[in-house]
């Protein structure tokens, strides 16, 4: 099943990119790509690096309850770990990383790091489903981006963190009667690890905190996407940034190849021609944001990586 999933979401990223590029001429990429304003793709990467910052503010704020003591460098390191890994490794392998590494410096259970890693994915899609909502109202979306379909993929997610609040440690009690104690035991305190990690974004205080600093940083994400539009002479009203920055993001739910490969470009170059970008100048953008949506993270993660070899073999043995 494994060897399955990696190869559907090969499959996917490689039609998505035959369909991306069949009928675009490379020169006239080529040109738009080398015509990109640098100090403004340079301040583009300042904007989304802060953006980032605030992410990782974000994600301690979560788990704030055992994370009281663990300072915001820990998870800054975690996440620029973990998000790197999702570039090379399948199955968004990065994230059970990002998770193992904060449960290590934190001190607490790898299950509750994960809940929160998680979670944060998940609190992640609300802000591009309200600008797919918002911005139908105003301009006409293609076919294939309809909101039932962005409600179910959605949705789907949100369902099954809810059957595992409501069921969760029933399921784990389930265990009990065909393996032994210590295994069950095991399973039970996983469980229990799991859920009091989604239980926290229940708090009046830290759901305001959460919704502000996801606010900002979608909105410093769209100002990135609004530079990089600026930068390739692609003259486009400031409104249009959040659309093609929700348009894009959200199709990372999709199962593809590592570093979403073909379906970012795919969905960035669809989002564009809403607002009638030539095909070979959206080509141009979405392979420019693409790749600077990876370089910040990629690097930042190697070298924190490099940094602490010993974490990632014993991620391997566990």
């Amino acid at each position: 099943m494994k060897y399955f999933k990696i190869l559907a979401g090969l499959a996917v990223s490689a039609v998505c990119l035959w369909l991306a590029f069949r009928n675009i001429h490379m020169g006239e990429v080529m040109r738009v790509i080398m015509g990109a304003n640098l100090p403004l793709i340079g301040l583009s990467l300042v904007v989304a690096m802060i953006g980032f910052a605030f992410r990782c503010l974000r994600w301690q704020i979560i788990g704030r309850e055992k994370y009281e003591s663990v300072e915001w460098k820990v998870f800054f390191k975690a996440a620029s770990m973990g998000l790197m890994l999702n570039t090379f490794v399948p199955m968004r392998g990065g994230d059970i990383f990002q998770a193992y590494v904060l449960g290590k410096k934190a001190g607490v259970s790898k299950s509750y790091a994960l809940s929160t890693v998680l979670l944060e994915r998940l609190i992640d899609l609300g802000p591009p489903v309200l600008i797919i909502v918002v911005s139908s109202v105003f301009i006409a979306l293609p076919d294939m981006i309809t909101l039932p379909r962005i409600f179910a993929v959605v949705g789907a997610g949100f369902l099954v963190l809810g059957a595992l609040a409501l069921f969760g440690r029933r399921i784990a009690g389930m265990f009990d009667a065909f393996l032994a104690a210590h295994h069950a035991g095991k399973i039970r305190a996983l469980m229990d690890n799991f859920l009091s990690g989604l239980e926290l974004i229940k708090e009046p205080k830290t759901l305001a905190k959460v919704s502000g600093l996801t606010a900002l940083m979608w909105s410093l994400s769209c100002v990135s996407t609004y530079l990089i539009l600026e930068s390739l002479g692609i003259g486009l009203p400031f409104f249009a940034a959040f659309t093609v920055t929700a348009v894009t993001v959200i199709s990372v739910a999709i199962p593809s190849s590592p570093g979403y490969v073909g379906i970012w470009e795919f969905f960035a170059m669809m989002a564009l021609g809403i607002f009638g970008i030539d095909k070979n100048i959206a080509a141009g953008f979405a392979v420019v944001y693409h790749f600077l949506a990876l370089l910040p993270i990629t690097v930042l993660g190697l070298y924190f990586l490099l940094r602490d070899l010993q974490s990632f073999r014993a991620a391997g043995k566990e």
